[in-house]
């Protein structure tokens, strides 16, 4: 009876365990139709306390995207999504941005699910040497580069005319497009 009752409590323990370890990591983000990287020099992100978004002014045209707080807590911290503690993190995250100095450029990742319009899911200050040096080791999935291939551009300052690169193709994408 004794044993019965000790694998039945075992049984019911693994269970239990099972079912919280899938809870907590059970989330997946629709696929995007369009994803596009840019280099933001006048930026600012807005609307913090309410619905976060990001106006950017670039060759005399303004743009402004919303902040999808569930997408940009995917690349910037994925396990506030599994606690439940995601928007206000990310909200921080977003505070922090601000009030950084605006002496570095914004790389923001615009996703679209419609390729009608496009929503801020990643932003990071761009740090040139901070982002080689992370893409040495892990690569970039930003500009689709493998950790071989980041290395291949040697220094910091080839690495960044890569990304800047990239943003000028973007910027053009969204420069001929109604798309914002």
């Amino acid at each position: 009876m004794h044993l019965i009752r000790l694998v039945l409590m075992a049984a019911i323990t693994l269970a239990l365990v099972s079912t919280v370890t899938a809870a907590l990591a059970d989330y997946m983000l629709p696929a995007a139709k369009r994803t596009l990287i840019i280099l933001a020099e006048n930026w600012e992100v807005q609307n913090l306390n309410s619905k976060p978004c990001v106006s950017v002014a670039r060759d005399s045209r303004n743009f402004k995207w919303n902040v999808d707080l569930m997408w940009l807590a995917d690349r910037i911290n994925s396990d506030s999504i599994c606690t439940g503690d995601h928007q206000r993190l990310m909200k921080e995250y977003l505070a922090k941005v601000q009030s950084s100095t605006r002496n570095k450029p914004l790389m923001i990742e615009l996703s679209s699910l419609d390729d009608k319009s496009f929503f801020v899911s990643g932003l990071w200050l761009f740090d040139e040497k901070a982002s080689f040096e992370r893409g040495v080791k892990y690569g970039s999935r930003l500009l689709g580069l493998t950790k071989e291939q980041v290395s291949a551009f040697k220094t910091p300052q080839e690495y960044a005319k890569r990304a800047i690169s990239v943003s000028r193709d973007n910027w053009g994408v969204l420069s001929k497009s109604a798309v914002k």
